[in-house]
């Protein structure tokens, strides 16, 4: 289906290509990252884990400050198995209290919010969305009205903020849920969102957005939800899931999504001009995608749409793989390999640098599961830096990207340890005051 390209630097190097690789690099724009020694960030006390797309979940203000937003829970939500969002603040002098963001309760009773976003509103405001099952009910086992909420925060306050209803349905079915919100924020302060939603149909899911304009301290609710997709349109099958969402500077929406709920969905592509509602769809790679590990969408600052995603029809294993859409072209460019081995590689976050060069990270399985960098190169097709960023080898999970002021890589992930405990994980650069005095854990 794909031919690999030429990979530039895989496993360890001679030092003489090294020092080599490390000229060319010094003479370009955006330098390669090297990253201290990664430090949790929770405190293990419940299962921390990252959205199920992990995107926009981790982004710097013009200060230099990393706001973050993270979840806890297991694979349900109820009474007795409650779910939290968390937001959290890191600055040179290291992570600031957890704050918890949802006001989830039914009553007297809290049920939680899951798989949160976050974007940074003009005047260092922070938004942040989930998933909430507060309007669900035991007889619907707790998933029969799942709404779309939100919060914002004021620069630098972390008091209790009062949560904002995003989305109202009022389905005449048990199935009446919208699930793992994206949100971004335009340079114009515009307000985009994108989710999956039973709302027209129980048993197959389709894609909503929403886009409203940030009019004050705290945002009104968009007007209503938009169907960008219909079932109706391909027979009523596949569900249409977990979309990742990037907007360019002409205001045009750029969606990737899943067909399903299993690894071995297609991968789709849909466009939302600025002013349509509904969702061009383009089959982008059949079997490609994993609803557990969705695709990462990105435009670059020249106008080409990057698609990341580590390819499931790959023979025995993932291998993470980039499809590009040039600026003012209909197709995807083939497919390029950017990760290629026996072992599984899986999972990967991309952000565009300014100088049209891609920051890559993923799961690489080759000596043991761990998170890997990568500095993708356009022009030569191929990675021209690649680093282990943890040290030991462990269940690591969904890492993502952010990019400081100094066009620095910061990355955060999962410790999956087990059903009950997990941790967010924080991989700053070298010589960053990041650390904390006594974290060993992967020492």
């Amino acid at each position: 289906m794909m031919s690999n390209p030429t990979v530039v630097r895989r496993g360890l190097l001679a030092r003489a290509g090294f020092l080599l690789t490390a000229c060319l690099l010094a003479a370009l724009p955006v330098a390669g990252a090297t990253f201290a020694p990664p430090q949790v960030v929770t405190d293990g006390a419940l299962k921390y884990q990252l959205s199920r797309t992990a995107s926009h979940l981790a982004e710097f203000d013009a200060s230099g400050s990393l706001h973050l937003v993270y979840w806890a829970g297991g694979q349900a939500t109820n009474p007795s198995n409650p779910s939290f969002v968390f937001y959290r603040r890191w600055a040179l002098g290291g992570w600031g209290t957890q704050v918890l963001a949802d006001e989830s309760s039914s009553g007297p009773v809290r049920l939680g919010g899951r798989h949160p976003s976050l974007a940074l509103l003009p005047g260092g405001r922070v938004l942040l969305v989930w998933q909430d099952h507060r309007h669900c009910t035991a007889s619907g086992n707790y998933i029969d009205n799942i709404e779309i909420y939100g919060e914002v925060r004021p620069a630098g306050n972390t008091a209790p903020q009062a949560d904002i209803r995003l989305t109202t349905s009022a389905a005449p079915h048990s199935g009446d849920n919208g699930y793992a919100p994206k949100v971004t924020v335009t340079t114009g302060g515009e307000i985009h969102l994108a989710w999956y939603d039973f709302t027209a149909d129980p048993t197959v899911s389709d894609i909503y957005v929403g886009r409203w304009t940030d009019g004050g301290p705290v945002p009104a609710a968009p007007s209503g939800a938009t169907r960008a997709t219909d079932a109706s349109q391909r027979g009523g099958s596949p569900a249409f899931t977990v979309p990742d969402l990037a907007v360019d500077a002409t205001g045009t929406r750029h969606l990737a999504w899943v067909g399903g709920t299993l690894a071995g969905g297609n991968l789709y592509y849909g466009a939302i001009p600025p002013d349509a509602t509904t969702a061009s769809v383009t089959l982008v790679a059949a079997g490609a995608a994993d609803f557990f590990d969705p695709p990462h969408i990105a435009v670059s600052p020249g106008g080409d749409v990057w698609i990341a995603a580590g390819d499931e029809t790959v023979t025995g294993g993932e291998d993470v793989r980039l499809w590009r859409l040039r600026a003012g072209h209909t197709a995807f460019d083939p497919p390029v390999t950017v990760a290629a081995h026996p072992a599984r590689q899986f999972a990967p976050d991309i952000k565009p640098a300014a100088d049209g060069r891609l920051h890559l990270a993923w799961i690489d399985e080759r000596s043991g599961r761990h998170v890997y960098y990568g500095l993708f190169d356009p022009a030569a097709s191929a990675l021209v830096e690649e680093r282990r960023v943890t040290q030991t080898a462990g269940n690591y999970e969904r890492p993502a990207l952010a990019i400081d002021p100094q066009g620095r890589v910061h990355l955060v992930f999962e410790d999956n340890r087990s059903a009950l405990s997990g941790d967010i994980v924080h991989a700053a650069p070298e010589g960053s005051a990041s650390a904390r005095d006594g974290w060993n854990l992967y020492e």
